[in-house]
Order: C-alpha cells, then structure tokens, then sequence
C-alpha cells in the first residue's frame, strides 16, 4: 500500500521575498553607481574640454606672440619659454580657477630655413588634482613670395600711375602713393599698407584695402648673410656689378625659362624651372646699357639723341624692308637698328641713308626692344626654315654663363626640352641652363645670390630667392 507523508512549506515564501528584495536592493545600487559613473564621467569630459581649449588658446596666444615679437624663437635651435605655470582666462577673461599654462615655443623641421621656416608650440595645461593636457601646434611663416609686390621704404617720387596692373597682393611699410596720370593704376589683389594710400581714389582697388595695418619687419642683416652661404652651397653665387653706380645698368642679368623636359606640353613639372645668366663682357656705357636693354647711349654723328635716342642700339629694332634697302634675307626680317645702320649700303653707304633705314624700322609697327642676349637679337633666329635649335652664347656685348654643375655636358633630358617659343634647347642652350630644382642640381638651396646688382626677368618654375648686395632691377616681366 502506498502512503504519502505530509511535508511542512512554511516559511519558503519569506525566503522568496527576501530574495527578490535583495535583487530589487542590488539593481538600485547599480543604478545609483551608474548614475554616480555617469556624473564623474560627464565632469571628466566636461574639464578635458575646458583644459583641451585652455591648450588650444595657448597656441593660438603664442601665435599672436610670434607675430608681434620679432626674433622671439631661437633662429639655431633651441626653444623659448613664452608662459609658465601662468594663470589660465576664459573667453571673458575671467580666471579658470585652478587652472595653469605653460608654453614653449622653437624652431622644427630643417631649421636652416632654405626650405621654409617652420616653428612648433608647446601648450601644457595642469589642474589642481594632477590632470595635464597636453597640444602641439605647427606654424609655417610666411614668405614674402606671397607679395606680389611688398615695399619697405616708399616716398612720394615713385607713385602707382600709368595704368600699371599689379597682379596679386601688395603690401607697404609706409605710405602708398598713387596717381591716376595717364589713367588709373588697377589693383587685382588685396592692397595692405602700414600708413595710409595718398590718393586712394585715384586708384582701382578690386580687393579693397586697409591702411594702418601692423609693419611687416624685413629680415635682419644677419639672416640674410645666411643666404649667401646657402647659394655657393648651390652652386648659384654670382658677380654682378658694382654697388651703387649700377642702380638702372647692371652688368648681370638673370632670365627664369622653363622648359618642357617630358614635352607634354605644359611647363609647370616640378623638373622643369631653370635660369640663365647674361654678363657683359666690358665696362663701357655700352655695355651696361645693353644688357638691361636701356637706352641707347650713343648715337652716329648728324642726329639728335632727344630725336633718335636709339638709331644704332644694339637692343631695338623692327621689320627692315627691301624699300629701305633691306637685301636678300634681310628683307622682310626683323634686325635691330644697329645692324641695319651698318648694313646698309655697306662701309661706304651714306649717313642719310643709314639713318632712313634705322628710322624705319624703329618706326614700324614691328618694332621691339629685347635685353642682352635675347635670342630675338640675332638674324640666326630668323632663318628660313627655322632652325629645330638656335643658340648664340656671346655678341660684341657680353655672353651667357655656363652653369658649372654640368661638368662638361648637359643632361640629355634638358638638351631634348622644349622652350616656350617651340624650338628644341639643344646642347648649346642647355650647357648655359642653370636649374632651379633638386633633380638636375642635387645642392640647390633654393637661392640665388648676387655679390652686385643684378637684372631679372623670366617666367619662374619653382621657388627661389634671390637676393643682392645691390640692387635687383626688374629689366622685364617676370612671372
């Protein structure tokens, strides 16, 4: 027979309750520590913002130090300490209680400055309980490349008059002056001044203006004594002329050609910048005028300099037909006035008839002026059917440069380039071709230093300094 025993469950449901309270106890506890998490999580992130910005501000603060302060960081290394342990202030410059900042500021990179100068900034920001943030800040300065004109001392004898373009931003330390004689001079680029523009309404300004802005400081004399270290280095220091009698007659010139070296048609490779330099080979008034193609300082006996200031000059010329007595492949050609005065009717030719020849074609619509050494000068240029190259190093004046890196023959690549005109280089051009990139002169600094004055012109690829103990004359466009 089965039976069943009684069993006793009492008290099973107070053990249940106790339970589920205990759960209820834990999941509360939970929330609570969550909630307390959630709190100091949100105050964490909450400081490391407003330390992450004090950082920030510091950077942007030594920035504006930088500026203002010139010479401030180390030129050779090192660093400058520009706060410490200082106080930190909010946007309204109330005090960041407990906060603290230091800042560092030195130079980083190559710090020679031939490739750009660059200088980084140390922003350390420390709270009471030991919390340190930390933020770093490159700055690049800038070069007065970004100008396309920048003046440090003007005076009221050298005004923007005549109709002169200027291309690109233009800043000066004092006064701007500028006259609407012989029409406006347009601006395309923003103009800034450190005094105020005399007079602004006779001018186009496209971008606006803005006087009394801060000074822009030039280099020191010593930073820019480092530059000539740096050319002969690049095997790019030069001999101009003499210092002070050589303002508007150089006895050097530098004219910036590109060529096309993979002929794909354009000219803006980084391979592809060169220069090339023309010196005058005398001493005379010649000489000099013609390098920077000046005024002709001579003229024949029988004419007027005021009347025919360049009837025998060496630069200037134009179309000598066969109605002036242009013969065989001189008709129909251009000739400067000098060959065509000795050319024409020979030694024994009369004066009269020389100088209606040379007024001709200084006269024609053809007429030109080319610098020093211009292949345009030479009546090779103008054969019949052009030449694939032509090169002249030399004339009765001066001559081209040899670059001396090349040691003794040009790469085939700069040979086998193109030049603007659409004329292969040649080996002749290409030994007289100084390059102005890394690929052809593995030590270029990027600088071109003249000991004298110098004369430049060109259409530049790449990026160069050029600096001289002289003056530097713009003899032509330069691009």
């Amino acid at each position: 027979m089965w039976t069943s025993g009684r069993s006793d469950e009492r008290g099973v449901a107070l053990i249940l309750t106790l339970l589920l309270a205990m759960m209820v106890a834990g999941i509360a506890v939970g929330m609570i520590l969550m909630t307390g998490n959630g709190t100091l999580i949100s105050k964490f992130h909450a400081t490391e913002v407003v330390m992450e910005a004090a950082a920030d501000g510091g950077i942007e603060q030594a920035r504006d130090t930088l500026n203002g302060t010139l010479g401030i960081v180390p030129p050779t290394g090192g660093f400058d300490t520009l706060e410490l342990n200082a106080p930190v202030r909010d946007a309204s410059g109330n005090l960041v209680p407990g906060f603290t900042r230091s800042v560092y500021a030195g130079r980083s990179g190559n710090i020679s400055g031939q490739f750009g100068s660059y200088a980084s900034v140390i922003s350390v920001i420390q709270n009471p309980r030991g919390a340190v943030v930390v933020r770093r800040g490159e700055l690049a300065q800038e070069s007065f490349a970004k100008f396309a004109r920048f003046d440090n001392l003007t005076n009221s004898s050298i005004r923007f008059a005549s109709g002169i373009q200027v291309w690109g931003p233009l800043h000066t330390n004092q006064t701007l002056y500028v006259d609407n004689g012989g029409g406006a001079p347009t601006f395309h680029g923003p103009v800034t001044t450190a005094a105020t523009i005399s007079v602004a309404s006779e001018g186009i300004f496209e971008k606006g203006y803005k006087e009394n802005v801060a000074a822009i400081p030039m280099p020191t004399p010593a930073a820019l004594a480092t530059l000539s270290a740096y050319a002969t280095a690049g095997g790019t220091w030069l001999t101009g002329g003499a210092v002070g009698n050589t303002v508007f007659n150089p006895n050097t010139r530098i004219e910036f050609v590109p060529v096309d070296i993979n002929l794909d048609g354009d000219f803006s490779d980084e391979n592809e910048g060169f220069f090339r330099v023309f010196r005058a080979t005398g001493t005379t008034v010649q000489h000099l005028a013609y390098v920077s193609g000046r005024r002709w300082p001579t003229v024949p006996v029988g004419t007027t300099a005021s009347y025919d200031p360049n009837m025998v000059s060496a630069n200037c010329g134009g179309v000598w037909t066969a109605a002036e007595g242009a013969l065989g492949a001189d008709v129909g050609r251009w000739r400067t006035a000098e060959f065509v005065y000795a050319t024409r009717g020979g030694p024994t030719g009369s004066a009269a008839n020389k100088r209606s020849a040379a007024q001709a074609v200084l006269g024609a619509l053809s007429r030109r002026c080319y610098l020093g050494g211009d292949l345009r000068l030479y009546p090779g240029y103008y054969t019949t059917p052009a030449p694939a190259s032509f090169f002249q190093v030399s004339d009765a004046y001066g001559a081209w440069q040899p670059w001396p890196g090349w040691a003794g023959g040009a790469n085939a690549s700069v040979a086998g380039g193109r030049l603007q005109d659409g004329r292969t280089v040649g080996n002749a051009m290409a030994t007289h071709l100084w390059p102005a990139t890394r690929e052809f002169n593995l030590n270029f600094k990027g600088v071109i230093y003249v000991d004298g004055s110098v004369a430049i012109s060109g259409q530049l690829r790449g990026r160069v300094t050029v600096a001289a103990t002289g003056n530097i004359m713009l003899a032509d466009d330069l691009t």
